[in-house]
């Protein structure tokens, strides 16, 4: 799955989603300033995987920055190889891999790191 946010804050921010599998590829995109992700359908981005918990993250758009958040996740929330704890924010870089469960995100619109 391949995530890309856009905006600048002051204007729309976007999602742009691109899962990939084994039979056909699909885009979606939605416009909001915060993500729930998880296994229940009420989340605005719902993996079907039973390694990613009911509610398991938020991506946020903040300060002029993408955070994400692990809420209390069984399998954890993981950014570019380095295990979120629960509860923690963590800011997304411009380009990061995020691992939720079994599930890897290639995230892109966040801040240079550095």
């Amino acid at each position: 799955m391949e995530a890309i946010f856009f905006g600048d804050g002051n204007n729309t921010n976007g999602l742009k989603l691109r899962r990939i599998n084994n039979l056909s590829e699909e885009e979606y995109i939605l416009f909001f300033r915060e993500v729930n992700i998880g296994r229940k359908s009420e989340n605005i981005v719902c993996i079907n995987s039973e390694k990613v918990s009911d509610i398991h993250a938020k991506i946020r758009y903040r300060d002029n920055q993408y955070w994400i958040e692990d809420l209390k996740s069984e399998n954890g929330t993981w950014v570019n190889g380095k295990r979120i704890q629960s509860g923690e924010e963590v800011a997304l870089g411009k380009i990061s891999d995020i691992s939720l469960g079994d599930v890897k995100v290639h995230f892109r619109g966040g801040k240079d790191s550095g």
